[in-house]
């Protein structure tokens, strides 16, 4: 997701990491694209929160607080759905 904090100001963050799992494809990227649980299993995130509802498409956007950090839109700017999202 690109991330957007005023709608005045843009910028982008990347993160990129790899692993191999024996998990099931569809199952993994279905837990990854679930964005409103991420606070639930990675510490860095207080809440998100998708603003639409039903499968993700671009254009989507989520608002996020990151501890120590102010909120923030994301937008959904690639989409390879069961790949990834940015």
């Amino acid at each position: 997701m690109g991330v957007t904090s005023s709608p005045d100001v843009a910028w982008r963050m990347q993160h990129q990491t790899s692993a191999t799992t024996p998990a099931d494809p569809e199952r993994l990227s279905t837990v990854l694209t679930d964005v409103e649980q991420w606070a639930e299993w990675i510490d860095a995130y207080e809440w998100v929160r998708r603003d639409e509802v039903g499968p993700r498409k671009l254009g989507d956007s989520a608002h996020i607080k990151q501890k120590g950090l102010a909120a923030g839109v994301w937008r959904v700017t690639e989409l390879d759905e069961g790949r990834g999202f940015a």
